[in-house]
């Protein structure tokens, strides 16, 4: 019986004490944290001006308007909610995605995801001009 009340004391004294790392005491996964994060591409995005910026912008806020494939770097044209343009060409990031492809008609961004693991997965957005 003492053996038990010691081992509880000593995990107590070890969930008292902070994690230098943000991480929890007893080490391991957050288990509210997402299971996948987006990995950083840029790290612009974490500056305080960022309002004209497109690497920073939601997706769903850009507008695919031109693409220009007839020329030796092929570039595509953004607008976002306020309006203002955006040229890109390959591998420019876009709402935190790079520009893998221009191409007639589409733009293929690369998106990177970060597992608990610390493995990066990658996948592709693919946008058509309409």
């Amino acid at each position: 019986m003492f053996a038990s009340a010691a081992a509880l004391l000593v995990v107590i004294s070890v969930q008292a004490t902070p994690a230098s790392d943000d991480r929890p005491a007893l080490g391991g996964r957050d288990p509210f944290a997402p299971f996948l994060h987006r990995a950083a591409v840029d790290d612009s995005c974490k500056d305080a001006d960022t309002a004209g910026n497109i690497g920073c912008a939601v997706l769903e806020d850009l507008t695919l308007r031109a693409i220009v494939t007839a020329t030796a770097t092929p570039r595509a044209m953004f607008e976002d909610k306020a309006g203002r343009s955006h040229v890109i060409r390959v591998g420019d990031v876009v709402s935190g995605m790079r520009v893998i492809a221009v191409r007639r008609g589409v733009v293929v961004l690369e998106r990177r995801l970060l597992n608990a693991h610390g493995f990066t997965s990658k996948s592709e957005v693919v946008l058509r001009l309409s």
